[in-house]
């Protein structure tokens, strides 16, 4: 049987428990983070870290597998950007680049603005392990972590006007300009 700490490692590790500290008490933090587990491997989703969690989790990370409601066939939807250009840039000192995966939604919104302004696209940040979140200033529920924020840049187009145009947008939650060039939004947690 695993420890509170083992848990917590294995959920951290698989992008599941980002930000918090690892410190073998479970509380709501460690729940959270196996109810997002547990739904994305379809799994009865209580938070509870029983026997069947355990099972899957140690499968996974036995054979590094993607859970089937979670395949990225939509990525060749998207027209100027790739699927690593959002991968985190920890350059994997801390992890595999994919602490979790970008959400259609918000991949969707940055391939919108490039196609708006109709000149290349930066993405600045896309995912964030929980590790690189911390060391680069990221507060400690970012949703960079969770595939839900993107800092954008697009060439020859001020951070106004690039704020203005995500302003503008729908499904935008928040966004706001980081510099005179490069500006962060995010979609609603658990927007798909």
């Amino acid at each position: 049987m695993m420890t509170d700490t083992q848990k917590q490692c294995l959920l951290a590790f698989l992008g599941y428990y980002p930000g918090a500290e690892i410190d073998g008490v479970w509380g709501p933090k460690s729940e959270e983070a196996t109810r997002a587990f547990q739904k994305a491997y379809a799994l009865a989703v209580d938070g509870i870290f029983g026997t069947d969690t355990e099972a899957k989790i140690r499968e996974a990370i036995a054979s590094r597998t993607v859970p089937e409601e979670s395949r990225e066939d939509w990525w060749e939807e998207i027209e100027f950007f790739t699927k690593a250009e959002f991968k985190c840039k920890c350059g994997g000192k801390y992890c595999s680049g994919y602490p979790a995966q970008m959400q259609k939604t918000a991949v969707l919104l940055a391939d919108r603005a490039r196609r708006y302004f109709g000149k290349p696209g930066h993405v600045v940040s896309g995912l964030r392990c929980a590790r690189h979140n911390a060391n680069s200033g990221g507060v400690a529920n970012s949703q960079h972590m969770y595939g839900e924020a993107v800092d954008l840049r697009i060439e020859g187009v001020t951070g106004a006007q690039l704020l203005a145009f995500l302003q503008a947008q729908p499904e935008v939650r928040y966004a706001y300009q980081i510099n005179t060039t490069n500006v962060h939004f995010d979609i609603p947690k658990g927007a798909r």
